[in-house]
């Protein structure tokens, strides 16, 4: 499985997020993706947040680091570099859904919108608080977090299997 990427787009005063809701699974989430062989990860997530966000972005630094530490997360998961971002100066942002999101918008980070993905709220909480400087534990991947989720949103579980299994169900 190869390496995952995350870009957190945060407004000027740190007070707002970028995120899409997914076309695939329509939950709200941080744009993101997989990282292609030979690519760097600062050019993947430039890439995947104008690729979902339609946003040209460089790269501030490492906002943290994360592996799967069960058995659980190394099923579900990868190794995820969270990057933090901003808008290229001197262009315009024009938030605009791509071929992979319904929506794009930015948001409090303290009022995200639902369903939101929650190991990327831990995501933020981590880049406000400037967790760069060690690899984390990956959180949220639980046992208990699967179920809660089948149980919440069996549909959004659904989709999601199938988009991992490369059937994925864009409406």
């Amino acid at each position: 499985m190869k390496n995952a990427v995350i870009g957190i787009v945060f407004s000027e005063d740190r007070t707002q997020v970028l995120c899409i809701k997914r076309r695939d699974v329509p939950i709200w989430v941080l744009p993101g993706g997989g990282v292609e062989e030979g690519e760097r990860g600062v050019d993947a997530v430039q890439r995947e947040v104008r690729e979902e966000c339609g946003v040209e972005v460089i790269c501030k630094g490492t906002a943290c680091e994360y592996y799967p530490h069960s058995f659980l997360a190394k099923k579900l998961a990868t190794v995820t570099v969270v990057l933090e971002c901003c808008p290229v100066a001197g262009k315009a942002i024009i938030l605009k859904p791509q071929e992979e999101s319904l929506e794009v918008a930015f948001f409090p980070v303290d009022a995200l919108p639902e369903p939101f993905f929650e190991m990327h709220r831990h995501f933020i909480r981590d880049a406000l608080q400037g967790m760069a400087t060690t690899a984390q534990p990956l959180p949220g991947v639980t046992v208990g977090s699967v179920v809660k989720m089948l149980i919440t949103h069996p549909i959004l579980v659904f989709r999601h299997l199938l988009a991992r299994a490369g059937v994925p169900y864009n409406s």
